[in-house]
């Protein structure tokens, strides 16, 4: 996997939790977690940029696109359904199982994601040249561990 690619994973799983409070770190070219009971903590010395999580409602969306593009009725259906029940997130997964199609929404959120990413990058002014990210208003926090 190139830098490119896996920035984007990185960043999107990194938007895909909302337990863990993530940067990204333009020094060490990598994502860090902030995670205080765990003791773990970015470097403070580093120039970090927070990632914001991906919105409830942006993946509920992605996932009804996904939907849409299953073109042949019955797994079709199964999909709609799990998306109207009370707990659309695990019923919709537990519909992909059962229509064997996990592998082609995993293929189809990356892509979702890669957008999502790239368009965080825009708002952020990341750029991406010679293999190395830098964005110039990337900063030092003083709230970690002394």
């Amino acid at each position: 996997m190139n830098t490119f690619d896996r920035f984007i994973d990185d960043v999107s799983t990194a938007m895909s939790d909302h337990d863990i409070e993530w940067f990204y770190d333009f020094d060490a070219q990598d994502t860090q977690a902030y995670i205080e009971d765990a003791e773990l903590y970015p470097d403070p010395t580093h120039r970090l940029l927070p990632i914001e999580p991906f919105s409830s409602r942006e993946a509920f969306r992605h996932m009804e696109e996904f939907a849409i593009t299953i073109k042949n009725p019955v797994p079709h259906n199964i999909l709609w359904t799990a998306l109207s029940r009370r707990h659309p997130f695990s019923a919709f997964q537990d519909a992909l199982r059962s229509t064997n199609l996990r592998e082609a929404w995993f293929e189809f959120k990356r892509k979702k994601m890669q957008i999502v990413v790239e368009d965080w990058m825009e708002e952020n002014e990341i750029t991406y040249e010679d293999g190395i990210f830098k964005c110039e208003h990337a900063q030092t926090y003083d709230y970690f561990k002394d």
